[in-house]
């Protein structure tokens, strides 16, 4: 007698066991697509909420910076003053001004948890800047603007000391700010 569950000894197929092969190489294909489709668009949700919350915190940074300047008058002025890079000390050195050769001020802010050091001309960790003398400081910008060996030396100290700050913001930039009294 044949068993028609198992292949005959002669070589045939049981049909049915067949079929149900198809379907089952079928139901495993499908799956794994659907698998796939639903990883993509997870990743895509995940990605897409990372971005979302990236832009508000930016945002949230820039415009509470404003908020917090608006009601303030910035006193510092670059009229007299060479070309180059100050720390406000009047916002606690968290905003630097950009002065250009016509006397003109660009406020720009620092990335969050860092000042403008001053010395080096760059945004800084907290801890490693002393907002207060920074105003003694404002006679490197008059050093040929940063082309003397000594400035480069500096800059490269500040650089190196400053490594894990930069790995840390590598993503957030300095930012001016949307004055109406520039």
């Amino acid at each position: 007698m044949i068993n028609k569950n198992n292949n005959s000894k002669n070589g045939q197929h049981n049909p049915n066991h067949h079929h149900h092969h198809q379907h089952h190489c079928h139901y495993r294909w499908w799956s794994t697509k659907s698998l796939a489709i639903m990883l993509l668009l997870l990743a895509i949700m995940v990605a897409s909420v990372a971005d979302c919350r990236l832009r508000k915190s930016r945002r949230y940074h820039r415009t509470s910076m404003n908020r917090k300047s608006r009601g303030v008058a910035i006193k510092f002025t670059c009229s007299g003053r060479p070309l180059g890079y100050y720390a406000d000390p009047d916002f606690e050195c968290r905003i630097f001004h950009i002065c250009d050769n016509f006397g003109r001020r660009i406020p720009m802010h620092c990335p969050p948890h860092t000042m403008f050091n001053q010395m080096y001309r760059v945004c800084d960790w907290d801890y490693n800047v002393d907002c207060p003398s920074s105003k003694s400081w404002y006679h490197v910008n008059s050093n040929n603007h940063g082309n003397t060996n000594e400035s480069t030396e500096r800059a490269a100290a500040a650089s190196a000391s400053s490594k894990t700050m930069i790995q840390f913001h590598s993503t957030t930039t300095t930012t001016p700010l949307n004055l109406n009294d520039h």
